[in-house]
């Protein structure tokens, strides 16, 4: 928490406080409308009227696409409250959502809350290799959210059976299909319909810096957060929606599906693993629909870069699409250059990728540019560093939403210094949900420290990095995102793949720089030379040497459930030896360490 050197600034001193804008954003009066009830429940049945306008569609690589109505949206879901409820989800009670993107993950999530409940998702795994770890990871959400339900596919709960699934207190574990045949039969169970104070959703934070925390989400909270992100974005009736991002994360979940359907949005998902497997598809998607909106963390747009060739796109157009949000992890200002201009032969507009900052005890979003706006940077010149960060700007807060840097006595700081950034207003989580009962997210003063460090300028935010991830070597402080954005650069490491972190070095009172990677090439010729250049590339540029580096094989960085490093899961299997065969690993003598 320092004072940089910012080139090309001219920060006004305001005391650290950024606020809404308030009435400069103005959201539709027929959008509007559809968001004035006291409930999202509530919201999405006044959608009824629309019986016949597209709801929403399942575009998918190994299916053909399915389309439903708001009329027989809301026909299914009243199915699924009513099957729910026959299986024993009461009122207020918690059901855990196992399912992958899809029909069912829409309908039984919102039959959820018309049945009163509230959803709880979570994220299946996606290969067999992660079905230990998911099974207790199932358990333990489980237990913290006192699960009346779990439903999830018939193969997951069969895979659970066969392994021996740990206590779910309470729950069963039910499937979609057996929801719908509870719905047939027998007669119709009462439902509560929830108030504006009432448990909407508990969201698990993405677990970035430490286990994954069960965010608790008001119905207040969310429509709350979902005026100021219409709003910002400017939606109008007739948008189109196309997004591939997970539904058991805020973005995916509460800035697209739910977004989507109270907006009158028309939304086209596409399931993350096949944006994985063909990025294209994305791309054909928007152009398909004429997509007017989406949504990407950096790493998509820089794998369309690498893996999609315009010229293979021939009748693509991207001319329709106003606003691209760009959230979720750290914004690369090149990337972001570079993606509009390859893509521009598409008929994608300047400007059109919009940066934004959110986080999941904050509903959603905590700040964002206003659509259009170019990109804006600064230039961060740390200490003992020949090169500056250029950081992108994450726009101002969200209406009735205030922001402000707290240094590390606690002391609120001045406009240009970097400290942890801190939220305040309605749209702030009512707590997080533990064994022992529901905690406090905020202090007593209504201020939740979230963990990230920033600066503001000119009222807008800029983000540095994570509180927890700082490495402090020799008294300085190092930023692991400018390490791994430096080490992307090597040939055959794989971007947003790559973990750097600090351990301790008691005997030198200090930390020592520890990097993992994974590595695309098996060579240990070619992995040798990797890095040699990336220790180089590191002194050049940080004046900072490794103490040891791992080049790993696919899969193995730990990752958050929106896809972001889990750099401390990663120094914590390092330092217990969870790293078996390395393609590449070279340790440096400690009294040659610098």
């Amino acid at each position: 928490m320092r004072q940089f050197t910012m080139a090309n600034a001219s920060p006004q001193r305001r005391g650290g406080r950024a606020q809404g804008a308030g009435t400069r954003d103005v959201l539709a009066a027929d959008i509007a409308s559809v968001l004035s009830g006291t409930t999202v429940v509530e919201c999405l049945a006044r959608r009824a009227e629309e019986a016949d306008v597209k709801a929403f569609s399942v575009e998918s690589l190994d299916a053909p696409c399915v389309s439903l109505t708001v009329g027989e949206m809301l026909v299914q879901v009243s199915r699924a409250a009513q099957g729910m409820s026959r299986l024993g989800l009461r009122a207020r009670d918690r059901a855990m959502i196992v399912l992958p993107t899809g029909v069912d993950f829409v309908l039984c999530f919102w039959g959820t809350l018309f049945a009163g409940a509230t959803p709880v998702p979570a994220y299946p795994p996606v290969g067999m290799h992660q079905l230990p770890a998911f099974r207790e990871k199932l358990a333990r959400m489980a237990a913290v959210v006192s699960a009346r339900l779990i439903i999830m596919p018939e193969m997951l709960r069969t895979l659970l059976a066969a392994e021996g699934t740990p206590t779910l207190a309470a729950a069963a574990l039910v499937t979609p299909e057996e929801v719908w045949q509870a719905a047939d039969g027998g007669e119709a169970a009462s439902v509560t319909l929830p108030s504006g104070d009432d448990l909407a959703l508990i969201q698990f934070s993405s677990g970035s810096t430490g286990d994954p925390r069960a965010v608790c989400l008001t119905h207040r909270n969310i429509l709350t957060n979902m005026r100021a992100f219409l709003s910002r974005m400017r939606m109008q009736l007739g948008d189109v929606c196309v997004s591939w991002l997970p539904m058991y994360h805020d973005m995916g979940l509460i800035g697209t599906m739910m977004g989507a359907f109270l907006s009158r949005t028309e939304l086209v998902l596409i399931p993350p693993t096949d944006f994985l497997r063909r990025p294209a598809l994305w791309l054909e998607m928007m152009g398909k629909y004429r997509a007017t909106v989406s949504v990407a963390p950096q790493f998509a747009y820089n794998l369309c870069v690498r893996k999609v060739d315009p010229a293979t796109l021939p009748g693509v157009d991207l001319s329709n699409l106003r606003v691209v949000l760009n959230g979720a992890e750290p914004i690369d200002a090149r990337g972001v250059a570079v993606f509009q201009r390859q893509f521009r032969a598409l008929g994608l507009r300047a400007g059109v990728v919009t940066p934004c900052y959110g986080l999941a005890e904050g509903t959603l979003a905590a700040s964002m540019r206003s659509p259009g706006q170019r990109v804006r940077t600064f230039s961060l010149a740390s200490d003992g560093s020949s090169s500056a960060t250029k950081l992108v700007c994450v726009g101002r807060p969200m209406n009735d939403t205030e922001i402000r840097i707290r240094g590390p006595r606690g002391a609120w700081l001045d406009d240009g210094s970097i400290g942890e950034i801190c939220l305040r207003g309605p749209a702030v989580a009512t707590g997080y949900l533990g064994v022992d009962g529901l905690q406090p997210a905020t202090d007593r003063n209504g201020w939740l420290a979230t963990g990230d460090l920033g600066f503001l300028d000119e009222g807008e935010l800029f983000v540095t990095g994570r509180l927890k991830d700082l490495i402090i070597m020799g008294g300085r402080n190092v930023y692991p995102q400018d390490i791994e954005a430096a080490a992307a650069e090597v040939p055959g490491l794989r971007p947003g793949r790559i973990a750097a972190f600090g351990i301790a070095e008691p005997d030198r009172a200090t930390e020592v720089l520890v990097l993992l990677a994974e590595f695309t090439d098996a060579a240990r010729e070619s992995a040798a030379s990797a890095a040699s250049m990336l220790r180089q590339r590191l002194r050049t540029r940080f004046a900072v040497t490794p103490y040891d580096i791992m080049l790993l094989r696919r899969g193995q960085i730990p990752l958050t459930t929106s896809g972001k490093i889990r750099r401390s899961q990663a120094r914590l299997d390092y330092q217990r030896g969870a790293f078996a065969n390395p393609v590449y690993h070279a340790r440096m003598p400690m009294d040659r360490w610098r």
